[in-house]
């Protein structure tokens, strides 16, 4: 189905959870094309909608501005499934297809099979071999804190490899952590909004072009919906 199609249905379920006294305050999905589209089209339904800008700490830099809408008055914000965003973040480090450029390093996958492979790894070989891209606790435990102290230990210079699975870690670690308070998840989420930002912008500064060194088009757009909508939660409640 298209987002039109599925905008219709969506719209219909929301108008009956509102006629049951349901207050909605975020909708999520699971990143693929068609259903950001459907985020986007029906963000734009709404008639009255509330702003929020973060100033950005560097001067020159970009403000961070959250929007979300009014539905039968009820404010409501939109966010992505953070489990499949890691997973996203977990595909664009094994890709072949790109080189990310962090600065003098270069987050890569035959980083990660090393790993994977050493004595005392918490990787498993099916983390790198045949993988499968929907597993869930593959990505876990590629992103968890045993492994960011493996590379550390052990491979301290694989800085790259260390910077993404911290930075991204711990973002989808402010949706997913059960007892941290929220002015630590929004330091989380803010962190990531700006190493993007700082990354973007020394790619441009140097001439690399982002489709080839940087994160995925579909990955950028998750991650912007995983940020602002974080932000917008807080700002809602």
């Amino acid at each position: 189905m298209d987002a039109d199609s599925l905008l219709v249905l969506l719209k219909n379920v929301m108008d009956g959870l509102h006629g049951q006294g349901i207050h909605v305050v975020s909708y999520a999905c699971d990143g693929t094309e068609v259903e950001r589209a459907v985020q986007k089209k029906f963000l734009n339904e709404f008639t009255l909608k509330c702003t929020y800008v973060v100033k950005n700490p560097r001067t020159g830099r970009c403000n961070t501005t959250i929007t979300y809408g009014l539905f039968h008055d009820q404010a409501i914000c939109m966010v992505q499934d953070s489990k499949h965003a890691l997973k996203t973040l977990r595909n664009n480090l094994f890709s072949s297809a790109r080189l990310l450029i962090l600065g003098n390093f270069t987050p890569m996958f035959p980083h990660v099979v090393l790993a994977a492979k050493g004595v005392g790894s918490p990787l498993f070989n099916c983390d790198v071999e045949k993988v499968d891209h929907q597993d869930d606790n593959a990505t876990v435990r590629l992103f968890s804190a045993e492994t960011l102290k493996y590379f550390a230990d052990n491979h301290p210079d694989f800085t790259g490899e260390i910077i993404y699975l911290f930075v991204f870690g711990e973002l989808i670690n402010a949706y997913q952590n059960r007892c941290i308070p929220h002015s630590k998840r929004l330091k989380l989420v803010l962190r990531a909004r700006y190493f993007l930002d700082m990354w973007e912008g020394y790619l441009d500064q140097c001439g690399y072009q982002k489709q080839h060194y940087f994160i995925s088009r579909e990955a950028t757009d998750i991650m912007r919906i995983i940020i602002e909508g974080f932000i917008a939660l807080v700002v809602i409640h």
